[in-house]
């Protein structure tokens, strides 16, 4: 095990990554932006400093307070509303247009964050919903198409969005079409078709 890899462990250990604030208390949440470079999130505010030693700061600050931390390349920070979102999951949008990171909570809840996250996924095959429930999307008028889809490793697993999409089109030429990721593993992806009329 290298040195960083028994410092995370050490630090996981003493640490609560993933429930850094809750409505009693709010913890401070720790980027590391580069081994000289800390951004610090704290009351829904974002603040950058520059560590001396970077190790030795963030093992003293979880050693004496509730403050949790991660690498830049795992956590980034929610634009509109400031709150920490891990980059491993899904719930996160990253407007390239725009150029800003909405979490799962603001796409849901902002309209018109929600309006771009929807526009940029219509009739889009290269891109899914991976924020919304199925209710979710239904409250908003989508209809879920009947079949279930895979693409993936082995034969019978062999979906195109692309042609998915051309087909429904085809069929349905008057709705609008999202595609929906169910379930993925590190050997394929289950998703669906939602269509909406326009």
């Amino acid at each position: 095990m290298s040195v960083v890899e028994e410092f995370r462990q050490e630090i996981n250990d003493i640490t609560c990554i993933g429930k850094w604030t809750n409505d009693e208390e709010v913890h401070d949440f720790y980027i590391v932006e580069d081994f000289d470079a800390l951004r610090k999130i704290c009351s829904r505010e974002s603040e950058r400093y520059d560590a001396d030693d970077i190790f030795s700061t963030l093992l003293g600050l979880n050693q004496y307070s509730n403050s949790c931390w991660g690498f830049a390349d795992e956590y980034d920070v929610c634009h509109m509303c400031n709150q920490v979102v891990s980059l491993d999951e899904y719930g996160y949008w990253v407007n390239d247009k725009e150029g800003y990171l909405a979490c799962g909570d603001c796409v849901r809840l902002d309209t018109d964050i929600r309006d771009a996250y929807l526009k940029h996924l219509t009739n889009n095959p290269q891109c899914a919903d991976v924020i919304f429930k199925e209710e979710d999307l239904v409250n908003l008028g989508y209809t879920r198409c009947d079949k279930d889809f895979e693409t993936g490793l082995y034969e019978f697993q062999d979906d195109d969005p692309e042609s998915i999409l051309e087909n429904a089109k085809a069929q349905l030429d008057d709705d609008e079409f999202i595609f929906r990721i169910d379930a993925t593993s590190p050997f394929d992806i289950r998703y669906n078709l939602f269509s909406k009329k326009v």
